[in-house]
């Protein structure tokens, strides 16, 4: 039960409480606003949390909380005025109700990713015309956890913001993120296809609610046939769309890695004929595939390095642990429990040694870093200025043999 003050308790608790009281008397639903108020500015954080999360503060001490220096009152308070988001507006006539918007305004623009991801989550659920200029400071995010649930769900979004932010994405996950909006029109999938880039046209693929013309994905497929990197990215997400047009799942039929093809003749939309042409192919053994006498040449390992590149970062955009803990234990050829054991380590240093061993770039191993060892963002160890690898090659061959020795 919460407690109970009167006006003379209340104000010496104010002056002259422990701490527990001061708290006591913060969260108390019948506070008084200007107790409130001046409980925003307690030296204690707990405290101001405890104002933070009161409904009955007042919205001047809303207004001061929202510039504390603890991210966590600050996170409190984006929490509280979020619930109230979808009612919040600067067209409302309520002094107090615009006060708690602009406040929100505030938050959305915070230092900390945290507390703008809380703002972000409320503003999916607006629908007002009046609150699009925050949808839109959201949507222009560069942190994925702030700018990524805006673009898949918020529908005060038109396709000319969607169309706008494609042409110019504040970040390069922005693409991913839109391609995978529900609801997705034609114009817009046309525009990410555009793009090529390799992990949003995988998510736009992978996207079952996306409208993609017929001619959109004939264009994929016919891409997809000819490229390795999109190859290695596109045809699962090419051979699992709702509808897949004639010309596009023929060429997907002389292109795609047996299982796919299994995959594709299960489909009830497939022309009879090719239905029989791809299980006739499926009944006959697989061929053999010979060992080359002589090693690649660089075409052919470049190429093998592109497609690798590009299915493990498609991989890593989906969250796809198995399929990037697979592609890293082949690349890098060593035995599986040198990786289990670079992850359970939620080990940077090792994990990106692994990664460039496996010939994929700074960017790829940040990836990894992330997904496999769950490594904080903060800690990763990302490309050197130069693009180049943060760590030496001595020192990522160290990390390599030490795992090696450890796990043997």
């Amino acid at each position: 039960m919460t407690a109970t003050f009167d006006y003379e308790t209340a104000r010496h608790v104010v002056r002259d409480g422990a701490v527990t009281a001061r708290a006591a008397l913060a969260s108390a639903a019948d506070a008084r606003p200007e107790m409130l108020y001046f409980l925003a500015s307690d030296p204690d954080a707990h405290v101001r949390a405890a104002v933070a999360a009161n409904a009955a503060t007042p919205s001047q001490a809303d207004r001061m909380l929202a510039a504390d220096e603890n991210e966590a009152v600050r996170l409190v308070l984006a929490r509280r005025l979020g619930s109230l988001a979808p009612g919040l507006s600067p067209a409302r006539q309520d002094r107090l109700a615009r006060m708690a918007w602009d406040t929100l305004c505030l938050l959305a623009e915070d230092a900390a990713i945290a507390v703008r991801a809380v703002v972000a989550e409320a503003a999916v659920g607006m629908t007002d015309p009046a609150q699009r200029s925050l949808v839109l400071l959201l949507a222009q995010d560069s942190a994925m956890a702030v700018c990524g649930p805006v673009l898949r769900a918020c529908p005060l979004l038109t396709d000319a913001d969607l169309l706008a932010l494609i042409a110019a994405p504040p970040t390069p996950e922005t693409l991913t993120a839109v391609a995978r909006r529900q609801g997705l029109g034609e114009v817009v999938a046309d525009a990410i296809a555009a793009t090529a880039d390799t992990p949003a046209v995988a998510a736009l693929l992978a996207n079952p609610s996306a409208a993609i013309r017929e001619a959109t994905l004939d264009t994929l497929a016919a891409q997809a046939a000819s490229d390795p990197v999109a190859r290695a990215a596109w045809h699962a997400p090419l051979v699992g769309r709702p509808r897949l047009p004639p010309h596009a799942a023929r060429l997907l039929a002389d292109c795609v890695a047996r299982d796919l093809m299994a995959r594709l003749a299960e489909r009830g939309d497939l022309d009879p004929g090719l239905r029989d042409q791809l299980q006739r192919r499926l009944t006959q053994p697989a061929a053999l595939t010979p060992r080359p006498a002589a090693r690649p040449g660089p075409a052919i390992l470049a190429s093998e390095q592109n497609e690798a590149e590009a299915a493990f970062l498609a991989a890593s955009a989906a969250g796809d642990v198995a399929a990037c803990r697979a592609l890293l234990i082949r690349r890098a050829d060593v035995p599986e429990a040198i990786v289990e054991r670079a992850i359970a380590l939620r080990s940077g240093k090792a994990l990106l040694s692994l990664s460039w061993r496996a010939g994929l770039s700074p960017r790829a191993a940040a990836a990894a870093q992330s997904l496999l060892g769950r490594v904080p963002r903060e800690q990763l160890l990302e490309a050197a200025p130069d693009g180049g690898w943060p760590l030496s090659l001595a020192e990522m061959r160290w990390h390599v043999d030490m795992l090696g020795r450890r796990s043997g």
